[in-house]
């Protein structure tokens, strides 16, 4: 699998590339509810 340099993990708000140009008027993304936990696995 091949990432664009241009993605990255994102807390909160979202700054990627839009998955169609029909959301472009909505970003960013804001999140505004809670994030209790985070987990990153690496295999």
């Amino acid at each position: 699998m091949t990432v664009p340099a241009s993605e990255t993990l994102d807390f909160g708000v979202d700054l990627g590339s839009l998955v169609s140009l029909d959301y472009a008027e909505r970003r960013p993304f804001k999140f505004d509810g809670k994030i209790g936990t985070v987990k990153v696995e690496l295999k």
